[in-house]
């Protein structure tokens, strides 16, 4: 059985927490950024000190190969080292490390696979800076709309091609990131849970059965600015209340959705915003994903015919506009057939639970077949500082992984 070194895994974990580290313990590491390339950079080393044949792709996505026994399609591993604002260090770099260290530990012991095996950590996942979650994924699947480049803006009014020119990526190139169907004989990812459940079940692993899929848009509400104080209640134009009424619809619309619907504004903004100011805008985010697109797609029309309707009986102008959307997916059978195996080997329940999480892996499928492992999280915490995996469990999901690349791969 494959051996990996869990106390190596857990000191790279750590050492990696140092690129965006914050005061109370937290974590912001947006895509592209300073902090991004340091700990990619960081990355790249421990590959080619592994053995690994290293590379960048247009957009700035990193792979580490172990060349196979032959040609062929290889099994590609990882997940992304960005992280949201102030959150932790597992979510996103525990599925990159467990990936390389599983294929280190098979360069350690001779264990040559019949085909490749790519270790890859994809930029900007979360979608923190740039209103489009799964970025580097989305090129390497081919679904980013590249005349698009040139277009999106962080908050900064910085564009995602001066963005990648200043990661030392090239923008003009991006087309060439993108792998055709079948480059790839499967994808298998490890992240953290970010829920509870195993957790309440005392497992530290589980297999993924799907992932939801995710609607991104923005929304702008405009009214008038005028003097809190002077201005008299009734002939005010305030944006803020609108805001208000379409905050609550939209957790409104996810309750009455079903029990997989999540629905979330992350991001408020009154402009120009000063305490004796009436807001002349508000701009608010929205980020609803279900497991059935049927019904993810009725609660985004709810919460748009809502936030039209609020603005027309309030005499407001707005808009909301569609930022990014992914497909839910159903984990390929193949995949998890072969985890349930490699979890007989490591000695662990093969359970199987939903991510209602969005991963890299919902764009990897148009791709190829792809896998999740899911590592137990204390408190089912995610996206905030106190986000913690134990040593033990994230070496049983390292060893569940590594199991499952052998087989995939043919080793």
């Amino acid at each position: 059985m494959l051996k990996v070194n869990a106390e190596r895994l857990n000191q790279r974990l750590a050492f990696l927490s140092q690129f965006g580290s914050r005061p109370d313990g937290g974590v912001t590491r947006y895509a592209l950024s300073a902090e991004e390339k340091a700990a990619t950079d960081t990355v790249a080393g421990w590959m080619a000190e592994a053995g690994l044949e290293v590379r960048r792709d247009a957009v700035g996505n990193l792979f580490g190969r172990l060349a196979g026994k032959r040609q062929g399609p290889a099994v590609l591993t990882g997940s992304h080292l960005d992280s949201v604002p102030n959150g932790g260090n597992y979510d996103g770099p525990a599925g990159v490390l467990c990936a390389l260290e599983a294929v280190a530990a098979m360069k350690e012991q001779g264990i040559v696979p019949a085909l490749p095996i790519e270790v890859v950590s994809f930029i900007g996942e979360e979608g923190s800076r740039f209103a489009w979650g799964l970025l580097g994924s989305s090129f390497l699947a081919g679904e980013f709309p590249v005349a698009q480049i040139g277009e999106l803006k962080d908050r900064s009014g910085v564009t995602l091609a001066d963005a990648l020119r200043s990661y030392g990526a090239n923008p003009e190139a991006a087309r060439t990131a993108k792998v055709e169907p079948g480059a790839y004989k499967a994808y298998v990812e490890v992240h953290i849970e970010q829920s509870g459940l195993l957790e309440a079940r005392g497992l530290p692993v589980g297999i993924v059965s799907g992932i939801a899929g995710m609607c991104q848009l923005t929304g702008v509400i405009r009214g008038r600015a005028e003097h809190a104080g002077a201005c008299p209640m009734e002939l005010r134009r305030d944006p803020m209340p609108a805001a208000a009424e379409v905050v609550l619809e939209v957790e409104r619309a996810a309750r009455e959705s079903g029990p997989s619907t999540r629905a979330t504004v992350g991001f408020v903004q009154a402009r120009p915003g000063a305490a004796n100011v009436i807001p002349e805008s508000v701009e608010l985010s929205f980020d609803i994903r279900d497991l059935d697109a049927e019904r993810r797609d009725a609660c985004v029309e709810r919460v748009s015919s809502y936030f039209r309707a609020v603005c027309e009986r309030r005499g407001l102008s707005g808009e909301m506009v569609l930022q990014h959307t992914s497909t839910p997916i159903r984990c390929d059978d193949g995949v998890v057939g072969v985890m349930r195996d490699a979890a007989a080997v490591v000695g662990v329940e093969p359970f199987e639970l939903a991510s209602g999480a969005v991963h890299d892996g919902a764009n990897v499928a148009a791709v190829c077949p792809v896998g999740m492992i899911f590592l137990r999280s204390r408190d089912g915490l995610s996206h905030a500082p106190g986000e913690f995996t134990s040593v033990e469990d994230v070496g049983v999901g390292c060893q569940l992984l590594g199991e499952t690349l052998v087989r995939l791969a043919g080793a």
